[in-house]
């Protein structure tokens, strides 16, 4: 009965097909499979098979990110297809090799993301779902993607990966079927380079000390933009193991409609916003919808022995009645961990500029000079540096690690009114203090903030 009611209420009568389309399909694959003796079982599994086939193709972008354009629903959509890919395989009845090769590159984008903890950053929505949950059932934590790890690599022959859920990697791969008497935790870690996903608008920049996400991407789902976020050139930072910066998350849905746009809004994010407008339009009354106007360009990501740099481009401004486009050049450096943040505006006319910080929870946040806030971490120091003659100010702010779960945190809130030229260009630092102090005294800061405006 369960069955044909999937098989009658198929989720693909939308714009597009979603998570919500392929969770109908790996439910009903997996009735199928018990009910294989059976006519209508046979016909169920021959339709699943051909549209996981299609699914993996539509709805993951060449570069291996889920095309709903977040992170969380990244992780919930490969746990759909590794399942699926799973049970195949142990009925001896494997999909194809194109598959499978997609599935490996979802498994690697994935672990290319995950912050410095373990966790996944919360870029997009996120509801944490689950295909199922076969290990630490009433305390798993749905920013703990690790899980997935051990089931992977050992369906994809990957054993690089088994070492990085750890024991309780083994318990889940037990349960997905796997005999894991065998199997020698491996020592290895999975590789997690300096990389930009072009498709999916994610650059991610690693150093031994600091980790930084830049997030600069198209509407997702095809221009729907049901779980895309105003996040254009917004980002996270790490540093000596603590997080820093955050994206807030999503909080929640149609529960609470102000929340659900407040959370996806361009000032709950880190990055510009220009006379209170959105990146993307937003209509609030369409709580699963953005209308792209933001459209992104990557124009330059490059490593250096010293340095790794992505500059990037947004066009949400440009539909103002004086037009702006907004271009922001990250550049972390590889000996300190310190990040510059370069905002550059091409454009004229007058402007209300409001730059956002949203700091992890437990992060203290003080003001210690007209354009400097000292960051505390535990016993970590770190400072922000910002131009000078803004307006700032420290508030709370919420940061939502899962669906319906919010958190205080502080945020810093700077603006500026501003009479622009045709190229504007405001620097921040953010690292270690020493780091800081070392820019702002031998003023390196100001060869740095030359260096990348002639970029």
């Amino acid at each position: 009965e369960h069955g044909q009611f999937l098989e009658q209420n198929l989720e693909n009568t939308y714009e597009v097909t979603s998570n919500h389309f392929l969770s109908n399909i790996v439910g009903l694959y997996y009735l199928a499979c018990v009910f294989q003796d059976l006519p209508q079982g046979k016909e169920w599994e021959r339709f699943c098979r051909t549209h996981l086939e299609q699914e993996i193709q539509s709805q993951v972008l060449d570069d291996g990110a889920d095309y709903e354009s977040s992170v969380p629903y990244h992780r919930l959509v490969t746990e759909f297809f590794l399942g699926a890919g799973r049970l195949a395989t142990w009925r001896k009845q494997p999909l194809s090799a194109s598959y499978y090769e997609r599935l490996r590159k979802m498994v690697k984008f994935l672990g290319a993301v995950l912050r410095p903890d373990g966790l996944m950053p919360q870029i997009g929505d996120a509801d944490d779902g689950r295909l199922h949950i076969v290990t630490d059932y009433a305390e798993w934590m749905p920013q703990d993607a690790r899980h997935i790890f051990t089931p992977a690599a050992l369906l994809l022959d990957e054993p690089a990966w088994l070492g990085q859920a750890g024991k309780m990697g083994l318990w889940e791969a037990a349960w997905w079927g796997f005999d894991i008497g065998s199997i020698p935790m491996s020592t290895q870690q999975m590789s997690t380079p300096t990389c930009l996903f072009p498709q999916a608008g994610l650059a991610v920049m690693r150093t031994k000390d600091a980790y930084v996400l830049v997030s600069n991407g198209v509407v997702g789902t095809q221009g729907f933009g049901n779980h895309k976020h105003n996040d254009q050139l917004g980002f996270e930072y790490h540093a000596a193991g603590s997080p820093l910066i955050v994206d807030p998350g999503s909080h929640v849905y149609t529960s609470n409609p102000d929340s659900r746009n407040l959370f996806r809004s361009t000032a709950y994010h880190n990055t510009l916003c220009i006379d209170d407008e959105e990146q993307n339009e937003m209509r609030p009354e369409w709580l699963f919808r953005l209308f792209e106007t933001a459209h992104a360009e990557h124009l330059a990501f490059e490593e250096t022995d010293t340095y790794i740099q992505y500059r990037g481009r947004q066009s949400g401004y440009q539909r103002l009645q004086a037009p702006v486009s907004h271009e922001r050049c990250f550049r972390l450096d590889k000996a300190s961990g310190g990040l510059a943040i370069l905002d550059h505006l091409r454009g004229t006319g007058q402007h209300r500029l409001k730059w956002h910080f949203h700091c992890a929870p437990g992060v203290q946040v003080s003001r210690t000079d007209i354009h400097q806030y000292l960051l505390l971490a535990g016993t970590a120091r770190f400072v922000l540096q910002v131009p000078e003659a803004m307006t700032g100010h420290i508030r709370q702010g919420w940061y939502s690690p899962s669906y319906g779960i919010r958190q205080p945190c502080q945020t810093i809130d700077l603006s500026v009114e501003r009479l622009l030229h045709e190229n504007d260009a405001w620097l921040f630092l953010i690292g270690p203090e020493a780091w800081v102090r070392h820019a702002e005294q031998d003023n390196a800061w100001v060869t740095l903030h030359a260096e990348l405006r002639v970029q």
